[in-house]
């Protein structure tokens, strides 16, 4: 009898892990609009290459210095194919902020609105900023919560790791 329980203990447990594997392994699929009102997919960005996703608000300082460090690795990376991705999770009424303080940093990556921070659920935000590190396969390759001066040289050391991994794929 106790055998019994304990083979169904191990298949439900299996079960459960091959399906946690399984979601994790899965593209992430996503439709924003960015301060435009244009409606943009996580895919198109996932085209050129690899996409360093920051999820941010205007209430956060850790976000928005984050954001200034991020501004450099695009500029650095651009060319390779890499795109950051800033996503706000301000509630819609924060919208025309959002964009004058876009604007007014000077920020050239893509910004991209998630009013009800729904996307951010969906990718298991918990806490701002939260940042995703994506293979241009849609893979997640790194996750990261919070910001301090200096992690932007740990984020580019993932990114120059992924940008040589990339080069050697298969474009899809």
């Amino acid at each position: 009898m106790r055998v019994r329980y304990l083979l169904v203990l191990v298949l439900v447990i299996a079960t459960s892990l091959n399906e946690c594997f399984a979601q994790q392994s899965s593209r992430i699929r996503f439709t924003l609009d960015n301060l435009e009102g244009e409606s943009k997919t996580l895919e198109s960005f996932l085209r050129k290459g690899p996409v360093y996703i920051s999820f941010w608000a205007l209430w956060c300082e850790p976000c928005k210095s984050e954001m200034k460090a991020l501004q450099s690795l695009q500029d650095k990376f651009a060319e390779q194919g890499f795109t950051v991705l800033a996503i706000n999770t301000d509630t819609p009424k924060s919208n025309a902020k959002v964009k004058a303080f876009v604007k007014t940093q000077r920020f050239t990556f893509p910004v991209l609105l998630d009013p009800n921070s729904q996307v951010f659920s969906q990718l298991n935000g918990k806490a701002l900023p939260y940042s995703l590190l994506l293979h241009r396969s849609g893979k997640i390759v790194k996750v990261r919560t919070g910001y301090l001066p200096g992690d932007e040289k740990d984020i580019e050391q993932d990114v120059v790791k992924l940008l040589k991994d990339t080069d050697g794929q298969a474009k899809n």
